[in-house]
């Protein structure tokens, strides 16, 4: 394929570009990632004539004629894993039971998931046929957040699947129960 993926992160290039290049097989690695075009940016901050710029001048193409965009919200303030941790090793948990924000990890997460979720909406109102995606841990309370709630009135489907089961390749491999429907 000859396919180019535009990243949009706050990390620095170099660090998305190594963790990005672990995952890639040996025999295509240089190939992709010479197709890997990076922004560091807080999307927090994203608007859509910012989005729209940065398609035009790295894609050549506005925002709503890309074909796919995926975001890849964080874990840390939503994923029932951390809930186990048990609280005599001072864990303070990230949300109170029906899912609001208890610190402050929490709030900022949801300001990103807001802003995503405006996003899509306003691309998707451009372009009902482009396929817009945004990764999250399974829980109980994700579909009451906001964002999604507005996602959801919008029309969207919510998906089920375990990220965990196979976040890298090698894991894939090894966690694989039917190679024709992989896990991600």
């Amino acid at each position: 394929s000859e396919a180019t993926a535009v990243g949009i992160d706050l990390l620095q290039e170099s660090q998305v570009r190594h963790l990005m290049s672990r995952e890639l097989p040996i025999d295509r690695r240089e190939h992709c990632m010479a197709r890997f075009k990076y922004v560091q940016k807080d999307i927090r901050e994203l608007t859509m004539p910012m989005l729209d710029g940065l398609t035009r001048r790295l894609l050549g193409v506005h925002a709503h004629e890309v074909d796919h965009i995926h975001a890849g919200f964080p874990c840390t303030t939503t994923s029932i894993a951390s809930t186990q941790t048990p609280a005599r090793r001072g864990f303070i948990p990230h949300r109170w039971p029906d899912g609001t924000p208890r610190s402050e990890q929490a709030r900022i997460d949801d300001a990103l998931l807001n802003r995503l979720s405006e996003l899509f909406i306003a691309l998707r109102a451009l372009n009902k046929d482009m396929l817009l995606t945004i990764e999250q841990p399974e829980n109980d309370f994700f579909l009451n957040l906001p964002p999604v709630k507005k996602l959801v009135n919008e029309g969207w489907h919510v998906l089920r699947g375990s990220h965990c089961r196979a976040a890298s390749s090698n894991l894939d491999k090894s966690w694989q129960v039917d190679s024709d429907f992989p896990q991600k």
